[in-house]
């Protein structure tokens, strides 16, 4: 079974799976994407108690100046 990040956008839920992030973002940096793609599923379990969330729920904070959602596609 493929595992995917699933969020609602507007009442329509997107099941994300890790492939269609390598597509979007490229393998030039493979370890990060799949070290924030499992830090998200493993956030949003526990911080969401299994359920759902809305995609607009979804925030960031990081160190780096700028949207921190812009390489991720959030």
């Amino acid at each position: 079974m493929t595992e995917v990040i699933s969020v609602y956008d507007d009442g329509v839920r997107l099941d994300i799976p890790f492939e269609a992030c390598v597509l979007y973002h490229g393998r030039d940096s493979i370890g990060g994407l799949s070290l924030g793609y499992r830090l998200l599923r493993f956030a949003l379990n526990k911080l969401t108690d299994g359920r759902i969330p809305e995609r607009k729920e979804i925030t960031f904070k990081t160190a780096f100046p700028g949207p921190p959602e812009f390489d991720s596609g959030f």
